[in-house]
């Protein structure tokens, strides 16, 4: 066995990447490293009954010559007996119609004509040709642009994409030994003319800057390789720790992640900006809409000297509320909490109000002359007591409305509930979905969680009482 086999076999065992038996689909340009990938590859099937295939994609941005890269592919798969999958898509008139960036269109597009094709030929994996040189690159044009570890540590080892696996078995291969094999091989590789186009960044970085920092230290491009796997390590502990700080930390719904602006202002900033940005990156459904603007945004409005009550627009039409110690992220398709009452004609009665995430409970309760009044003339956050005799039925358990005021036992007069959420600093998400409890003429007689109002107050003269008490649903 020659030593690029055995040290790609080597790289695949190690990484377990690929496993006996499996249906590989190569992404094969027609370059000497994707087609020596898949001839070594094809090398190594008996020995672990892999059934392989290839793809290529033509992104008809150079005519004849693309053309002709993809029979060459078709025909070098054949030779091996490996079929080969390929399309030809039009980049100019698709940049016509959406423009944008060319090559991340061009990327975005190959990738989903090869997620395509390994679900339709049933494979769990797609092998990608990148290898060391191509890190490097990577790690180098990420340095230059400003990137965390995440970043520096350049393109994993295996990742998925969709429901497949994307792995890079040469990624612990230089180029120079992939033209080698392929020379050694007889292989007829084919290379694209834009790569030594100096318009593009990588190819000025692969033709310029590379082989300069190589004349000022030779081994740069080990180095880069080197950093890129120490840091790969480093970033994927501090994942997990970060993922653990998402599951304990955050309340997760439908479109909203809250969690405590002073629990997140406490962690070191590397673990602040990791958590801000997987908040933020589950909301907008990936990493390309957060900026490190962004990130630096959220952290500025959990310092102690921020407003108690801010809003900020971040990536991907994602919105933060702070409302004193809460931080509450919103995306544009979140849904405002509907409005919501439930009537109670006859006691005892339990009412489930999903909204505010609690169960009510509700019933009649005749005293004995002599049974003390006192201690039910209060009302507290799980529970109240009310003179039956001075309600009017039926009672409503709702959300707030414009308006709406209670009157308070020893302040001869009314407060609008609106100011006593502020002045208890009850977070301006939470209020639309806090019930109050009312009677038939609209009399807000209790906030559960809050206080009561002084209407219906059980007092000496008190026959009958409500009782209302509440629990959370589990």
């Amino acid at each position: 066995m020659g030593q690029l086999l055995a040290q790609l076999r080597r790289t695949i065992e190690e990484e377990n990447l690929l496993q006996a038996g499996e249906r590989i689909v190569v992404a094969v340009s027609g370059g000497p490293d994707s087609a020596a990938l898949l001839h070594a590859l094809e090398a190594l099937a008996r020995t672990y009954q892999w059934q392989l295939a290839a793809a290529h994609v033509d992104h008809g941005f150079r005519g004849e010559e693309s053309l002709s890269e993809a029979d060459w592919v078709e025909a070098f798969a054949g030779q091996l007996g490996i079929p080969c999958f390929r399309t030809q898509l039009n980049m100019p008139g698709e940049l016509k119609q959406h423009p944008g960036n060319a090559q991340d269109r061009a990327r975005e597009l190959r990738y989903a004509f090869l997620v395509e094709t390994a679900n339709q030929w049933r494979a769990g994996k797609i092998a990608l040709g990148h290898h060391a040189d191509d890190q490097a690159e990577t790690v180098l044009m990420r340095l230059l642009r400003g990137s965390g570890s995440h970043g520096l540590a350049g393109m994993p080892i295996r990742r998925m994409e969709k429901n497949v696996e994307l792995v890079r078995p040469l990624l612990r291969i230089y180029k120079a030994e992939l033209v080698s094999y392929c020379r050694e091989q007889g292989i007829d590789y084919r290379t694209d003319s834009s790569n030594s186009k100096r318009i593009y960044t990588r190819n000025a970085i692969r033709l310029d800057v590379l082989p300069a920092l190589e004349d000022f230290s030779p081994g740069a491009a080990q180095s880069l390789n080197r950093t890129a796997m120490i840091l790969g390590d480093e970033d994927a502990y501090l994942k997990q720790l970060t993922e653990e700080l998402f599951a304990e930390m955050t309340t997760v719904e439908s479109g909203f992640i809250r969690l405590s602006a002073s629990r997140l202002a406490a962690l070191h900033p590397a673990l602040q900006r990791r958590l801000i940005h997987l908040i933020l990156s589950y909301l907008s459904g990936g990493d390309d809409a957060v900026t490190f603007r962004h990130i630096e945004q959220v952290r500025h409005a959990v310092r102690q000297h921020a407003a108690p009550n801010a809003r900020f627009e971040l990536a991907g039409s994602i919105r933060l509320e702070r409302d004193y110690d809460g931080l509450c992220f919103t995306t544009a398709q979140a849904k405002t909490p509907a409005a919501y009452e439930y009537e109670i004609h006859a006691l005892p009665a339990v009412v489930q109000v999903a909204e505010a995430g609690i169960a009510m409970q509700l019933e009649r309760i005749t005293l004995e002359s002599n049974e003390p009044r006192q201690a039910l003339s209060g009302g507290g956050m799980e529970e109240a007591w009310l003179d039956a005799e001075r309600l009017h039925m039926p009672l409503i358990v709702r959300c707030r409305k414009p308006g709406d005021r209670m009157r308070i036992q020893g302040l001869n007069g009314s407060k609008k509930v609106k100011d006593m959420f502020i002045d208890a600093k009850i977070p301006v998400s939470e209020r639309e979905t806090m019930p109050l409890v009312t009677d038939a003429e609209d009399r807000v007689l209790w906030i559960p969680g809050l206080r009561r109002s002084d209407v219906a107050l059980v007092s000496d003269r008190t026959r009958s009482v409500v009782h209302i008490r509440i629990s959370s649903i589990i």
